[in-house]
């Protein structure tokens, strides 16, 4: 896998080539202050890109890539490593959605809202799952398929965007062999 900077240019490339912009990026000192307020270490991939690329704007969904200072849910570790739907027995007696919506709001940053609303993209920041991407919707909290890290995730809809082929359930969600 080609590092972080490495990909980083090239999402910068796409973004440039398909007319998307991105919120004023974040100086070093404004992220390590956010983290020291929050008591995290973001994964590198995002701060990279807070740093250099941008703070919110562009992304794969209605309302672009949340900015950091508006995305928190960090009061706790995010609480599995393992997909999980309201119809597994995670936890005896979690049967409201409020209850597990409580359970699993916490450890991640907010990236966006699905096109069609399926749920948000969330980026968990602390836990056992640091550093990958997931959906939380009203059924559940699921990793992408296959795993992917922000910059992967992020360049992914760049990629599909440009061919004018994304689908957030296809291309994220479930198994697709030629990615």
């Amino acid at each position: 896998m080609d590092n972080l900077e490495t990909r980083l240019q090239r999402i910068q490339s796409k973004l440039k080539a398909g007319g998307f912009s991105l919120n004023p990026s974040m100086t070093e000192a404004e992220i390590e202050s956010y983290e020291q307020r929050h008591q995290i270490r973001l994964p590198e991939g995002y701060r990279l890109f807070l740093r250099e690329a941008g703070n919110g704007g562009a992304g794969p969904s209605d309302d672009g890539l949340v900015p950091l200072e508006d995305a928190a849910k960090l009061d706790e570790p995010f609480p599995t490593a393992q997909a999980w739907t309201e119809e597994m027995d995670l936890l005896s007696g979690m049967e409201a959605s409020e209850e597990w919506e409580d359970y699993f709001s916490r450890g991640y940053l907010r990236l966006g809202t699905s096109n069609d609303w399926i749920g948000d993209w969330i980026l968990i920041v602390c836990g056992a799952a640091k550093g990958q991407v997931w959906m939380f919707c009203h059924v559940g909290v699921v990793p992408c398929v296959p795993a992917r890290d922000f910059l992967s995730w992020y360049e992914h809809w760049l990629d599909k965007e440009a061919e004018g082929d994304f689908d957030q359930y296809r291309d994220y969600a479930a198994q697709d062999e030629a990615n």
